[in-house]
């Protein structure tokens, strides 16, 4: 639902929208900055003097059978999600990595009975994790689960020698796919497959930005939204030099300042300033509308827009 009205916001500005999968990115030298090709997987290609990657990260299938079956009803992708669903219960996360171990410490928000189960023939935690599982009493088990049992929910783990394990809830820590591959082809720095940023959501290239899941940290939608305004107006900055750029958080500028701003041979007048770039002054009795929206981020949630 999110998406679709952010595509229909983008579609009212007139943006248009290609329904198509991004396979190259490539910068080219023209001038003082680059300029980047995007090449689809039917051949179009599309040239923009800035970039805002957003491909997310797409979580890696296990292959455990039933494991779609049973998505949202005790297999689930996110402890910080849906952990609390599972207080005092019994958990399990499956992985055998680095992303598994920081799954089950988060998960011991919820319960204190928390297990790994490696999928894989052995773990692979680095030191730092490695102590802290220890210094929690988190089990971990090198097995393979075959499958998952239960119909309207999760009732048991199916190991590859048929033996069971009970719990309430897994949580798939399995790793992630290479979606940014392109990404890999711009040389943008990545660490982890997730693509490192600064402040303003800039990578390592200038010009290219990126927003959401594909550059780390929380994996909330909430975080992911502020993201994708950070990069955006960011962008909007480096593409508009910041002397130009006026937004509607500065104060109304100076006449001596608005005259630095605009270049000599043209006079600024009420009607040469674009709307959406006049500076902001309001009377202070001006009545302002303001708009409120919350939402949840788990599993077949709703967005409400008040």
């Amino acid at each position: 639902m999110l998406l679709n009205r952010g595509v229909m916001h983008a579609a009212k500005f007139g943006v248009p929208v290609i329904k198509e999968e991004v396979v190259t990115a490539t910068a080219v030298t023209q001038g003082e900055h680059p300029v980047f090709v995007v090449k689809t997987n039917i051949g179009q290609a599309v040239t923009a003097h800035a970039l805002i990657i957003a491909t997310g990260v797409p979580i890696r299938s296990s292959g455990i059978d039933r494991e779609e079956a049973l998505v949202g009803k005790g297999v689930h992708y996110c402890v910080w999600c849906d952990g609390p669903m599972y207080k005092n219960k019994r958990l399990a996360v499956i992985g055998s990595g680095d992303h598994a171990a920081e799954d089950a410490i988060e998960a011991l928000s919820y319960s204190k009975d928390v297990t790994i189960i490696s999928n894989a023939p052995a773990c692979t935690f680095s030191d730092a994790f490695q102590h802290e599982l220890a210094r929690w009493n988190i089990k971990t088990v090198c097995a393979r689960v075959k499958a998952f049992r239960g119909d309207t929910k999760l009732e048991s783990l199916v190991f590859e020698d048929s033996t069971e394990g009970r719990y309430d809830a897994v949580f798939m820590a399995c790793g992630t796919a290479g979606a940014l591959d392109f990404a890999a082809n711009l040389g943008l720095e990545i660490t982890e497959n997730t693509i490192v940023v600064d402040e303003n959501n800039m990578t390592s290239m200038e010009g290219v930005f990126a927003a959401g899941n594909c550059e780390g940290r929380c994996r909330q939608i909430a975080k992911n939204v502020g993201d994708g305004c950070n990069a955006a107006v960011s962008a909007i900055r480096y593409l508009r030099p910041r002397k130009l750029f006026l937004d509607y958080g500065h104060k109304e500028l100076s006449a001596g300042e608005m005259s630095m701003q605009q270049p000599q041979e043209k006079q600024v007048t009420a009607t040469s300033v674009p709307p959406s770039r006049v500076p902001l002054s309001l009377p202070l009795n001006r009545k302002v509308r303001v708009g409120w929206f919350s939402f949840s981020c788990c599993e077949g949630s709703t967005i409400v827009f008040t």
